[in-house]
């Protein structure tokens, strides 16, 4: 069931890539070459592929993420917020997962 307030990333071009809180074919599409790409090392720093098992699945899922910096630490920071799917994924494995 969606959250029943509004998703961020539902305004202007966003909406192509995310809807009711998840993304779309498209989405999808363009996350997986972009998890490609980065996991060659073909991206800017700011960019890391994460790499987990699925929590219902089993099968393995990449996600590509930003880096902030801030005081000399690195954050992963979720556009979709704390319930997104890589976040239950990585909590489901008790934090195993490979960068």
């Amino acid at each position: 069931m969606a959250p029943t307030y509004h998703d961020p990333a539902e305004r202007g071009y966003l909406q192509l890539f995310y809807r009711d809180w998840r993304p779309t074919r498209l989405g999808k599409l363009v996350t997986g070459a972009l998890a490609r790409v980065s996991g060659l090392g073909l991206t800017p720093q700011a960019l890391l592929t994460l790499q987990m098992r699925g929590r219902r699945s089993g099968r393995l899922r990449d996600t590509v993420l930003v880096v902030a910096k801030h005081d000399r630490q690195c954050y992963l920071v979720s556009m979709l917020g704390n319930g997104s799917e890589w976040m239950r994924n990585v909590r489901a494995v008790g934090g195993k997962a490979r960068a």
